[in-house]
């Protein structure tokens, strides 16, 4: 029964992640949004992450994992495309 429950909330997951994902692919595989991806992955994942304030650390790594998370919704959203 709990497995149950586990599964169809996974679903319910799965299902959301992957509307958002979509909405993520149509916006940046556009040209325009190819250009701001890029710009993103310039200015946040790109350069040495380490510096000797943590504060500054801390957020060039969120920053990194902002990029990443943007990166992946719009894979998974191209993969899903691929898929239909």
């Amino acid at each position: 029964m709990q497995n149950v429950k586990l599964q169809e909330k996974r679903k319910e997951l799965e299902k959301k992640v992957d509307e958002k994902a979509l909405k993520y692919h149509n916006v940046f595989s556009s040209h325009l949004g190819k250009e701001v991806l890029r710009d993103l992955r310039t200015e946040f994942a790109h350069g040495e992450l380490s510096n000797p304030d943590p504060n500054v650390t801390l957020l060039r790594a969120h920053q990194r994992d902002v990029y990443e998370y943007i990166s992946r919704l719009v894979l998974r959203g191209e993969s899903i495309k691929d898929a239909s």
